[in-house]
């Protein structure tokens, strides 16, 4: 089963000294020069591991609905987009509908091998 699950999230600023912040501090390369692309750069670490948290429930909950004795080796993926949209910029203004908006898409693909 390949887990490929993709993250977003809104444009919403992680604050500073937060322990949010203190979390998402590894997964930055380096500082950044503007507070816009610091806000990114925290808002794209964010989003990755809210999709690599997504990976993780399905593949502990996952093999508990399967029929028993079923083995499943699970390829997990994840991408964080950070504030990027889910679809084509300009067809949905997500800040003017909800600019506190979670979304998650799961798409499975279950490849079998015979």
């Amino acid at each position: 089963v390949i887990l490929k699950t993709i993250g977003y999230t809104d444009e919403t600023p992680v604050a500073s000294g937060s322990r949010l912040e203190k979390n998402l501090r590894p997964y930055i390369d380096k500082p950044a020069s503007s507070e816009t692309a610091r806000r990114r750069q925290y808002n794209r670490a964010l989003s990755y591991l809210r999709a690599r948290k997504i990976n993780r429930f399905l593949q502990n909950h996952l093999p508990q609905e399967m029929a028993p004795g079923t083995k499943v080796r699970f390829v997990e993926k994840a991408l964080g987009m950070g504030e990027e949209p889910p679809i084509a910029a300009g067809q949905i203004n997500y800040g003017r509908i909800d600019p506190r908006r979670r979304i998650c898409m799961v798409l499975p693909f279950i490849g079998i091998d015979i």
